[in-house]
């Protein structure tokens, strides 16, 4: 977030240029100042921190009315009206809030958005992903029957449990219903209707047949193929086969018939049992029906007699062929024994196995045990002995003598509808049928692959990752061109202080300002180092010497004035003054805030390095660990101490990227006149490299002896090559006296004191 400060006393029109740097540092004046305790160090070089740097993505302008002026700034979200001897007033077009404050006021402006996101209906998102958004504000990604996705700025969508996009029409999303018999399960099982009514049953087929058909295969695709009506084999109902011993079955409108051989007859009327009476030689049905032969005689071609033709002989019930008759076999009176689901059969005198009942047979041959297989649901001799049903990774089952697919085994599925093969699809593994079918694996940008049902990001295309790790949105990060992740996952180009930082064919591309320069080599943190300063004073690595050397605005170096100051270990070790607690009465300023600054007035006139800032003064607070008392708005990252950028007059406790705390940085005025204490605490903040490090730090300004102390009360061990300043700037930026600068380790510790003193 920038802040903008206008005073009252002049009529100024001006941008504030928002940004979201990623790492830097603030730095503030120096002029009269003396430190108790310690050697003084003057520094004489610095690396450039204190220009603001320029967020690509919008500009804010403010307006401020006074007596004598007007000035125009959008400050993003908020606006504050601020009544005072003269008005300042900032407009905005969503929130309005009133203060009195004194003529010259100095407000903040809203944060603006991090790199790659957008203010979108008074929030900050991100419209390469923000269904909401998607690619422009305003735009909602929605699909029939499915969960919008937003992917590199362009919506798509992934269908629901039970949906599909058969028709590869994003308009109208996931349009396939696959409980429907059209799209049964799949996209491409479409059911059978023949001769029936089609249906769908947790993505399988079902049939409802027509009156008059059947389902007798148990073949779902070929629908009702089975004529109850006229089949004999399934006459009425499946599996209801007609009767056609000693004659032909028929089946006319469901009802079974018989036509009897030459010889038999159904004398009984039951079809069931067939043409049971051979008239040729059954004395009770002699030639026809009913026609019995008198006592002592037997039936011979149909006519009773008392004499029995060759082979025959005469028996109790006549004459019989004992090499035939099941009830003389071989002998008078010797039956042939009842066989299961068959009949009995005499054949050369001997007994044996006849003819299985309908759906029976002998598939062990063993006539002992008769027709032992059910060839209607036995599903190894199904239909006929011998005939196995087996499907690919499902369960069969044998029903009315035809095979057909049971349930699929754990993780397969029989997604193309077609039995014969069986449950083809393997759930755990299959990229067009992952975890259910036509569930297919598709990543945006790249190629995927299916594990355990689950889809994932098998490899990306050229110049695209996978950079939020998730699967639905697939590589959703354009690596060639994305400063965020350019050329990899994280790889940030950071606009550095003066200049700007784009992502050409997946590499940083740094475009410096006349005045900064690429020093550090580093294409990531972008134009990093002022060229107008001591330590690159022209050019990089061009260093300022002499006596008081200065860098000008046209990177010449130059004699200066720089004055003096002096630090000393006092006598007696301030102890902390924490003022964040209840028991202070203190204002707090940019809680949760990274890159942020805000004014504040001094309470009381403080003399500073030859220059005395009168009370009511606009102080600017950075939050990354610094203050300048000239008041000028900026949110430098890091840097040296000292620096003829602005911001000067740098007070610098721990001038380092970081992010505060909840509480944010704590203000408050300590005792009475002519002893107060303007106290600022950064209390709980992190370093922006590594959020698991603390410190926790103070400025006091001291009224009566005109003194700056910088206390440390956590300190956290900063991480190997971070950019540290500690120490106080002359007003003019030409001179410092400093604890630690970045081209060497800070010192600064837990229960560190320092006391500066102004020159006599």
């Amino acid at each position: 977030m920038a802040c903008i400060s206008v005073p009252s006393a002049s009529r100024l029109a001006f941008i504030a240029l928002c940004a979201a740097p990623l790492f830097g540092g603030c730095s503030f004046p120096t002029s009269d100042f003396h430190l108790l305790g310690e050697d003084a160090t003057v520094t004489d070089a610095r690396t450039p921190v204190d220009v603001p740097a320029v967020d690509a993505q919008g500009v804010d302008t403010a307006t401020l009315d006074t007596p004598v002026m007007d000035v125009a700034v959008d400050a993003g979200t908020d606006a504050v009206t601020v009544d005072a001897p003269a008005d300042a007033m900032l407009s905005d077009a969503s929130d309005a809030a009133s203060a009195d404050a004194p003529a010259d006021v100095v407000l903040p402006v809203d944060a603006s958005c991090p790199a790659g996101q957008t203010i979108c209906a008074g929030a900050c998102v991100d419209t390469n992903a923000d269904v909401t958004n998607c690619g422009v504000c305003g735009v909602r990604c929605s699909a029939a029957n499915a969960s919008p996705l937003c992917s590199a700025g362009a919506c798509s969508f992934r269908c629901n449990t039970g949906f599909a996009d058969c028709n590869a029409n994003a308009a109208d999303g996931c349009e396939a219903d696959l409980s429907l018999a059209t799209t049964c399960g799949s996209c491409t099982n479409a059911c059978s209707t023949a001769n029936g009514t089609a249906g769908c049953a947790a993505g399988a087929c079902t049939v409802a047949c027509n009156p008059g058909w059947g389902n007798c295969d148990g073949n779902v695709a070929n629908g009702c193929e089975t004529d109850l009506n006229t089949n004999a084999a399934q006459c009425g109902a499946c599996g209801r086969a007609c009767a056609s011993t000693n004659g032909t079955a028929t089946c006319a409108a469901g009802m079974c018939g018989i036509t009897c051989g030459a010889g038999f007859r159904d004398c009984d009327g039951m079809v069931a049992n067939g043409c049971e009476a051979a008239v040729a030689t059954d004395p009770m049905n002699c030639g026809a029906c009913a026609r019995l032969c008198p006592s002592g005689q037997s039936c011979v071609a149909g006519v009773c007699t008392a004499v029995c033709a060759a082979p025959n002989m005469m028996c109790a019930s006549g004459c019989v062929d004992t090499a035939s008759d099941v009830a003389n076999c071989g002998m008078c009176g010797r039956a042939c024994p009842a066989v299961a689901n068959a009949a009995p059969r005499c054949l050369a005198s001997a007994c044996g196995l006849g003819a299985c009942n309908t759906g029976f047979g002998n598939c062990d041959a063993n006539a002992a045990n008769g027709c032992e297989a059910n060839t209607n649901n036995d599903i190894n001799n199904c239909g006929s002995c011998g005939h196995r049903c087996l499907f690919a990774n499902g369960a069969a089952v044998c029903t009315n003598g035809a095979c057909a697919l049971g349930a699929c085994a754990a993780g397969w599925a029989n997604c193309d509808g077609n039995p014969a093969n069986g449950c083809e699809a393997n759930l755990q593994t299959d990229v067009a049928n992952c975890g259910a079918c036509s569930s297919a694996c598709a990543p945006a940008n790249g190629s995927g692959a299916c594990a355990a049902g689950v889809c994932t990001v098998a490899r990306c295309n050229a110049g695209f990752s996978n950079c939020d790790g998730l699967t639905p949105n697939g590589c959703e990060i354009n690596t060639a061109a994305d400063i965020l992740n350019c050329g990899a996952c994280g790889t940030q180009c950071r606009a550095g202080l003066g200049g700007s930082n784009n992502c050409v064919s997946g590499a940083c591309t740094p475009a410096c300002t006349a005045t900064f320069a690429n020093c550090d080599g580093d294409v990531t943190n972008g134009c990093e180092a002022s060229i107008a300063s001591n330590a690159n004073c022209g050019a990089c690595g061009r260093v300022c010497s002499g006596t008081t050397p200065s860098c000008s605005a046209t990177g010449v170096c130059v004699a200066g004035s720089p004055g003096s100051a002096v630090i000393t270990r006092p006598t007696i070790v301030p102890a902390f003054v924490e003022i964040c607690g209840a028991a202070v009465p203190h204002t707090t300023y940019m809680p949760n805030q990274d890159d942020a600054n805000a004014q504040v007035p001094l309470p009381f006139a403080f003399r500073y390095w030859n220059a005395t800032y009168a009370s009511g003064s606009m102080v600017n607070l950075c939050s990354n660990g610094w203050l300048s008392l000239n008041g000028v708005a900026t949110t430098v990252l890091y840097g040296s101490l000292p620096d003829p950028n602005q911001p000067n007059g740098t007070i610098a406790p721990y001038f380092t990227d970081l992010v505060l705390s909840a509480t944010g940085v704590c203000v408050a005025t300590l005792g009475v006149a002519p002893s107060r204490r303007f106290v600022v605490e950064w209390p709980q903040a992190v370093l922006f490299s590594d959020r698991s490090r603390v410190v926790t730090f103070e400025v006091i300004l001291n009224e009566a002896a005109q003194t700056v102390e910088l206390n440390y009360d956590t300190m956290a061990a900063p991480p190997a090559l971070q950019n540290i300043a500690a120490g106080i700037e002359n007003p003019a930026g030409n001179a410092a006296v400093t604890l630690c600068n970045p081209s060497a380790s800070c010192g600064v510790t837990t229960g560190g004191r320092y006391t500066f003193a102004t020159a006599p």
